[in-house]
């Protein structure tokens, strides 16, 4: 069976972006799917010499002889992109003859009888649970009988339609390019924003009711706009924002435009609440999540003496503690622990560490040290004083003198 070109776009979805492009321009000019990954597969320093395949000449021939107002709207891409590949697809898309509405209906009718056909072959595989053979899946669709001439009928009729799809596909290419220009330098590059209007395109395809009295092209608009714009939302920031506060960051940006236009001056936070009709909390939450954020790798300047970038990490001061105080900390509590060992008792050096939060414990009051040892809370004072006096004295402190208490990161 044919594939499509939705499956053909969501196949090469997986292969690098070079070759992607490559490949879509040559389903674009008509090859088949498996015939167009093989010709993008190549190397491109092969394609930069010209060392194309028959087929491949030909079709640029093909697309040569196009007529030129056919291929102007190639000639119209934007200047800023210069990847061969995309240029080609811009170029190759632009070869393909608009559809009238004739052409929409009879398309469309042909979609959607599609859709049903790929309906009734989920539901068959659902009550076989197995894949239908093509038999048993013309039988389920109905008009169809026995025999191979009956199941070649069959293979045809399902190939008309997937042809049809994708005509209706790729004649309304240019329109995904035409909007998704108009959200470029966004954060999103314009191959990626093609790539995702395409989806919608696909989108819109399937959904379309030849029924409905407007062009493909007016209802195909919306789902097209809807995947760039999501596309955006997704992946042109760092943090992603929910879809309610990227709208919400919308209107703030155009209702601030339509203000100036209007009043010549920058709107106030109120004047801006009260036009979008949110709480100025609401409003400031918006705005501070619509921040550009920069990373601390990015290059800040350029030294032009030793031409090396220096990063905005290299500027920022590290409010860390510095090593050094790491060191004198566990200095300091080593000397304390071999003060109290030496000269003091057993008794008063509990005391000490409960009254003063040593060796990692909690600081007590005599009252909670007077219930472990079960002593009154006076006994526990006199201890404690007992204790700070042999401290004092010159042979016990003469380690300790050298540490500034100021800097130290006791526990």
């Amino acid at each position: 069976l044919s594939l499509s070109l939705s499956l053909s776009l969501s196949l090469s979805f997986s292969l690098p972006r070079r070759r992607m492009w490559w490949t879509l321009a040559l389903l674009a000019l008509g090859l088949s799917h498996a015939r167009a990954v093989h010709t993008a597969a190549r190397p491109l320093r092969l394609l930069s010499r010209r060392a194309l395949s028959p087929s491949m000449v030909a079709l640029k021939s093909r697309a040569a002889s196009v007529p030129e107002r056919t291929r102007s709207f190639g000639r119209k891409r934007d200047a800023a992109v210069s990847d061969e590949a995309m240029r080609w697809y811009l170029t190759s898309i632009g070869t393909r003859q608009l559809l009238d509405n004739e052409e929409e209906v009879r398309l469309a009718t042909a979609v959607k009888e599609l859709l049903r056909w790929l309906r009734v072959r989920h539901e068959l595989m659902q009550s076989l649970e197995r894949p239908p053979d093509r038999a048993e899946w013309a039988s389920a669709v109905g008009g169809f009988g026995e025999g191979e001439r009956e199941l070649e009928r069959f293979d045809e009729q399902l190939r008309i339609m997937e042809l049809a799809k994708d005509r209706m596909i790729t004649s309304n290419l240019r329109l995904v390019v035409s909007i998704a220009k108009k959200y470029a330098n966004r954060g999103v590059n314009i191959q990626d924003l093609i790539q995702e209007g395409s989806f919608g395109l696909i989108t819109a395809v399937d959904k379309f009711d030849p029924q409905h009295k407007c062009r493909f092209s007016t209802y195909a608009h919306y789902w097209i706009k809807q995947s760039v714009t999501r596309a955006l939302a997704d992946f042109s920031r760092t943090i992603r924002l929910p879809v309610h506060m990227n709208d919400c960051v919308n209107s703030i940006r155009k209702t601030r435009t339509n203000f100036f236009l209007n009043e010549g001056r920058q709107p106030s936070d109120e004047e801006l609440a009260a036009s979008l009709r949110i709480s100025q909390a609401k409003l400031r939450l918006a705005l501070t999540s619509s921040r550009e954020l920069i990373s601390l790798e990015a290059p800040c300047f350029v030294n032009k003496r030793t031409s090396e970038d220096k990063a905005w990490l290299d500027l920022i001061p590290d409010e860390a503690p510095k090593p050094e105080h790491f060191l004198e900390t566990a200095l300091l509590q080593e000397q304390i622990h071999q003060s109290l060992l030496s000269a003091l008792h057993p008794l008063e050096r509990e005391v000490l560490c409960l009254r003063y939060g040593l060796e990692g414990r909690d600081r007590r009051s005599f009252e909670e040290i007077g219930h472990v040892f079960e002593l009154p809370k006076d006994r526990v004072r006199q201890i404690e004083a007992r204790a700070l006096r042999k401290l004092k004295r010159p042979q016990q402190h003469r380690n300790l003198v050298a540490f500034d208490p100021h800097k130290m990161y006791m526990q």
